[in-house]
């Protein structure tokens, strides 16, 4: 009873805060109106009741409410291509390492594997609202012998605590982010002519929690110099990651150039750069519900179309074709079919014909159990793009 008079109470607490966070929106005073905008787009979809029925008046607050529910949505559509970060709160004084781990499984939204887990291996560790990753690394710092790694998939992560020497390897958190040098060679080869070729190599690995789904990942290097002053931002080969699309984002690159630093030089003073992610900012869908008696149904989102010219199965096969208008819709679209219990089957494109010029007919297949029903098939593409940039420095990084 407590917990619901207390629920009641911070509803007509928000709904008195929102009321006035409305009213400031025709305030005469430019702060006044721009902090009531801010405060409307945090608290989000509790607001958007109040903000529609302002949008009802006249004047300048319907134009402010306006742009407020705009980027609610806007909000709303970032956070299914990326929520928020996990986070750990524990506290614990000389436990075995394995309490601590299950104590974090309990909050990490990824698996947590321990291979290394002895009784006898204690920590200690206080986190507060930290980050996964970085309770992971400070974990594994706290251990005698315990090292870690993060394997980063489309659809899932798993961080596997293992024995072996903590890896202290430059890297930098944020949030639900890591950003971390792997490895660094220095090689040369010699011919039997007294010719040689030389090759410096730095291995970077980046990733992302459970959920967090960008669309492309670019990796830059925007300074690098040896403790002589040297720099070889010019000499790299692939000074960046190649874009690439939806389905597929790469985790690691490595930067390359064909010579190594003079003798006197025996580490990297700084490496700097940024990894730069692009997400979508919404996500278009266009469904179609007992497909196989819904042949000429037309979807459309947003200036975008997908129509099921046909669709038929044959056992454990589903056959579909569509017609997708814009044609270069085409490349972007995730297809599955949900059966009635609500398990996905992905879909595979087969064989594509330029439509009339503006739009792309396409045979698709789905394989499935032939006992299963499908309940409808579902298309889904990102639209827009929302840049990210997470920020690394790395200072004095032997090589010698």
């Amino acid at each position: 009873m407590r917990t619901l008079l207390a629920a009641l109470v911070l509803c007509v607490q928000d709904d008195a805060k929102i009321a006035e966070w409305i009213r400031d929106l025709g305030d005469d005073a430019i702060e006044v109106r721009e902090r009531a905008m801010v405060d409307l787009v945090r608290i989000g979809r509790r607001a958007e009741g109040a903000l529609r029925q302002a949008m009802n008046g006249g004047g300048e607050v319907r134009g402010r409410a306006a742009q407020v529910l705009a980027e609610i949505a806007r909000g709303e559509g970032a956070r299914i291509f990326e929520p928020a970060p996990g986070r750990i709160t524990l506290r614990k004084t000389d436990v075995p390492l394995r309490e601590a781990l299950e104590e974090m499984q309990k909050q990490a939204g990824c698996k947590l594997s321990h291979s290394f887990a002895p009784d006898d291996e204690k920590v200690t560790v206080v986190f507060e609202n930290t980050p996964l990753f970085e309770a992971v690394d400070a974990l594994c710092r706290s251990a005698r012998n315990t090292s870690y790694s993060i394997d980063c998939r489309r659809d899932d992560v798993t961080v596997t605590i293992s024995e072996g020497k903590f890896a202290d390897a430059p890297r930098v958190f944020r949030d639900q982010y890591f950003v971390r040098l792997d490895g660094l060679s220095l090689t040369t080869l010699y011919d039997l002519q007294g010719g040689e070729a030389s090759k410096t190599r730095l291995d970077f690995r980046w990733g992302w929690e459970k959920g967090t789904r960008p669309q492309q990942a670019l990796l830059r290097i925007e300074e690098l110099v040896d403790d002589l002053g040297n720099s070889y931002l010019a000499d790299l080969l692939d000074p960046g990651a190649r874009p690439v699309g939806f389905a597929y984002v790469m985790t690691q690159q490595p930067i390359e150039w064909p010579k190594v630093p003079p003798p006197g030089a025996s580490k990297f003073a700084k490496i700097r750069g940024s990894l730069d992610l692009s997400f979508p900012v919404s996500l278009l869908v266009f469904p179609f519900d007992k497909p196989e008696e819904s042949s000429g149904a037309l979807r459309k989102e947003e200036g975008a179309s997908v129509k099921l010219a046909s669709c038929a199965r044959d056992r454990s096969r589903l056959r579909a074709k569509i017609e997708v208008r814009p044609a270069d819709l085409a490349g972007r679209l995730e297809m599955k079919a949900v059966d009635k219990e609500g398990r996905d089957y992905p879909g595979r494109y087969t064989r594509g014909d330029q439509g009339d010029g503006e739009s792309m007919l396409m045979s698709v297949e789905f394989t499935l159990p032939a006992t299963s029903e499908v309940a409808s098939l579902r298309f889904t593409s990102p639209s827009g793009a929302r840049e990210r940039r997470i920020p690394f420095e790395f200072k004095d990084v032997k090589f010698r």
